[in-house]
């Protein structure tokens, strides 16, 4: 039975319950084509956030971008549909965006998540709109990309912010309140070369951080889409693959299939687990449950020696304590505020096992009696 929601850790870092760096940019590529400006540029996504939802967000290129340029306007932005395919993106997963034109036949678009590995052409209009506001989808070499939600103008709500080339005391770079990066490095024209991120620390700390990114003109590295750059770049987008995620539920059903080790405590319908390594708050149905317990299971109630207690002793018991002997009483249950399943299973047994030693000897006198009957 698949659980609905699971609350476990990602790593040390702890990310909130809003978008703040639930998907961050990981690379980018300026074609250097000028007509149409902007053709064959490339933006790959990173999900940090494992089930992210990711319907109507907003990748938006900013215009008039140059090496002394102060403010930058709005350029164009993709938008997420607002479909099911988007609703649950699996952290990890790279999301390449191509500006390729239609009907570009050397290019075959990857539409299945399964492998954490999108490719997708920006005008493919069953995953995504795009709006043009004052200049085409267009990655030039002094520019900004942001990633958002709300409206395609402005920097509000801003999910994470990559700027290259542009001056460093940019008004409009600078009034960005999310996670950013910049590099004063250009973006490479053509020739396979690429803006990606460094990732120093192999953590998601590298995404928000003065010079973070690297140019591929300077290190050597290939172009590869759907796959990390570099050896550090690699090994965080695997961590993220293969770790045990953060996953913050706001609302909704969530399903998590296949085999999963969580090392912490998991709350279903609540925040706090009181210690235990899963709480539910609320009604729960399986088709099997099955309780290992640490004590012994009572048939030593059928050992020879088993000191039986007479019903009269039973009786009297229960005039003094209003309870069964052995059993949890209400005052106890209230105080505790739950009971064991396992070991209230192993006392109820072990109550039905005496009961049926006090038959068996109720059967035994019934049959003397009987017999002295006739």
């Amino acid at each position: 039975m698949k659980s609905k929601l699971f609350l476990t850790l990602l790593t040390s870092l702890c990310l909130s319950v809003s978008y703040a760096q639930s998907v961050v940019i990981n690379k980018i590529y300026n074609s250097g084509v000028t007509s149409p400006a902007g053709q064959g540029d490339v933006i790959e996504l990173l999900v940090i956030q494992d089930y992210l939802d990711m319907r109507n967000m907003i990748v938006k290129d900013f215009y008039g971008g140059n090496a002394t340029a102060t403010t930058l306007a709005d350029g164009a932005a993709i938008k997420f549909k607002n479909t099911p395919f988007w609703s649950s993106m699996r952290a990890g997963t790279l999301i390449v965006l191509r500006r390729w034109p239609v009907g570009y036949t050397a290019y075959v678009q990857d539409e299945d998540p399964s492998d954490k590995v999108l490719d997708l052409r920006i005008g493919d209009t069953d995953y995504l709109s795009y709006e043009s506001m004052n200049d085409s989808f267009n990655i030039t070499n002094y520019d900004m990309v942001m990633i958002k939600t709300g409206t395609i103008t402005g920097i509000e709500n801003a999910i994470h912010t990559f700027a290259f080339g542009i001056n460093s005391s940019n008004v409009t770079y600078n009034a960005v309140t999310g996670p950013k990066m910049y590099t004063y490095r250009i973006s490479p024209t053509g020739n396979n070369e690429f803006l990606y991120t460094k990732n120093n620390t192999i953590s998601l700390a590298d995404y928000n951080a003065l010079e973070g990114i690297n140019s591929s003109s300077e290190t050597q590295i290939s172009l590869t889409w759907g796959a990390g750059s570099g050896a550090n770049n690699i090994a965080f987008i695997n961590s993220l693959r293969n770790l045990d995620h953060l996953y913050v539920h706001k609302n909704g059903n969530e399903e998590i299939g296949g085999i999963k080790t969580f090392t912490g405590n998991v709350s279903i319908g609540t925040s706090d687990s009181k210690g235990y390594k899963l709480a539910v708050a609320g009604n729960m149905i399986a088709e099997e449950i099955k309780v290992k317990l640490q004590g012994n299971w009572p048939d030593y109630v059928f050992a020879k020696g088993y000191q039986l207690p007479s019903l009269a002793e039973v009786e009297q018991f229960i005039k003094t304590n209003k309870h069964l002997p052995g059993v949890p009483s209400e005052k106890e249950v209230k105080a505790t505020g739950d009971i064991s399943l396992g070991e209230m299973n192993r006392i109820l047994l072990k109550k039905v096992e005496e009961l049926t030693l006090y038959l068996i000897q109720q059967q035994k006198t019934i049959d003397s009696l009987l017999k002295d009957k006739k």
